[in-house]
Parts: structure tokens; C-alpha cells; sequence
């Protein structure tokens, strides 16, 4: 959970794609709230929270594939019980991730209009994300109003042409490059169906991790 507001110590201890979240005011770091509207900052907000973490996230990844890599001698009893609790803290480990990135989606969405809370409900129904073991990757399908696959922009448009929500929302303009704090990467809308996530960085711990899953189902 992200503190309002930091010491020099605890900001040097934060990784850096998370310090982008923070200004330098009076001798002590404190987290962006920037903006005029509360309610949409907070959408904001989550979704480049939501990104940030992520690399948080994929230590935890790191620290449980390295617990399983570790796990090679010793007594049957305590690999076996070493190698579940790997597992376990890696399923947990994916779990938050598939969170956050679910949060990103719906919070980037729901900042572009001006009833962002009544645009995030439904959002939250039309995003499916789930972790692909064959291919290492985080993928994301996004729905229409028909359960078929569609994209960020055509979503938004839905929204926007919708009679029932007619004068109730409608789209903010975008406030620029401003609004994404250096070392934060937002995710894109694309023309694509269905977007596979899959930052460079992460591409040899994906990589990592599936060698470290197919070795596990093995020794099962």
C-alpha cells in the first residue's frame, strides 16, 4: 500500500517505478494527487498505482521462482513442503498480478469520462484477464455489450452512444503527457482483439518462470 507521504529513507527504499509517484515537497516526498476532480484523480490514480506495482509484483515472481530453483536438497519431506509453499506464494504472486492489471484497465477507462465511478462498474464486466502458462504471458480480452471481443476504443465509443447513459457521462479531454509520472508505463488501447502484456523487462523472468513450471509438474 502506498503511504500519502514519505521520508528521504523510505523514498531511497522504494523501487524507482515507484518513486515517479512521488514530488518532492518540504523535505518530504509525497504521493500525486494532482487534478479538480477528486473522483476521477482517484481512477487516475489507481490505474498508474496499478502499473507500478506490477513490478513489485513481479519480484514476488522472482523470489518464488528462485525459492523453487533453491529447492535441491535435503529430505523428500522438506523439498516437498519447500516446493509447495513455492507454489503457492506463485500462484499468489500471478493472482495479484492478473489484479492489477484488471485495475489498470478499468481505471484507464474510467478516467476519460465525467461519471468515471458509474463507467467502472460496468467496465469491471467487460475485462477478462487471465496468465497464459504456455506462453508466459498476461492476456486480456475485452468485451461488447454482446459477450464478442472488441477493443478499448470501441468500448469507450459504446459508452458514449448509449442512450440510457445520455447526458449522465461523457468524454474528458485529455490532459496530456502530464498525467503519467516518469517510470510508469499505462497500458494502450489497440485495434487488436485480445492484447498480450508483456514488457521487455519481463521477458527473461517469464521465460524463468515457465522453465521453473514445467520442472515443478515434473517432480509431481
Amino acid at each position: 500500500m502506498l503511504k500519502r507521504k514519505l521520508t528521504a529513507e523510505q523514498f531511497a527504499a522504494l523501487d524507482v517505478t515507484l518513486q515517479g509517484l512521488y514530488l518532492l515537497k518540504g523535505g518530504e516526498y509525497v504521493l500525486k494527487l494532482e487534478g479538480s476532480d477528486p473522483d476521477t484523480d482517484n481512477f487516475r490514480t489507481l490505474a498508474q498505482t496499478a502499473q507500478a506495482e506490477k513490478a513489485q509484483l513481479q519480484l514476488d515472481l522472482d523470489k518464488a521462482n528462485k525459492a523453487l530453483a533453491e529447492q535441491t536438497a535435503g529430505s523428500a519431506a522438506a523439498i516437498e513442503a519447500a516446493t509447495t509453499a513455492a507454489k503457492e506464494s506463485q500462484a499468489r504472486a500471478v493472482a495479484l498480478l492478473l489484479q492489477k492489471e484488471r485495475a489498470a484497465l478499468v481505471g484507464t477507462v474510467a478516467s476519460n469520462f465525467t461519471a468515471p465511478a458509474l463507467v467502472a462498474r460496468d467496465v469491471e464486466t467487460r475485462v477478462q484477464v487471465e496468465y497464459d502458462e504456455a506462453t508466459g504471458e498476461v492476456k486480456t480480452k475485452i468485451l461488447d455489450a454482446k459477450g464478442g471481443e472488441t477493443t478499448l476504443d470501441a468500448l469507450s465509443n459504446e459508452y458514449l452512444s448509449r442512450p440510457d447513459l445520455a447526458g449522465i457521462i461523457a468524454k474528458k479531454p485529455s490532459r496530456g503527457a502530464m498525467d503519467t509520472p516518469a517510470g510508469t508505463e499505462v497500458p494502450k488501447a489497440t485495434d487488436a482483439p485480445t492484447r498480450s502484456y508483456a514488457p521487455q523487462d519481463r521477458s527473461k523472468l517469464i521465460s524463468d518462470l515457465k522453465a521453473k513450471i514445467q520442472d515443478v509438474g515434473k517432480e509431481d
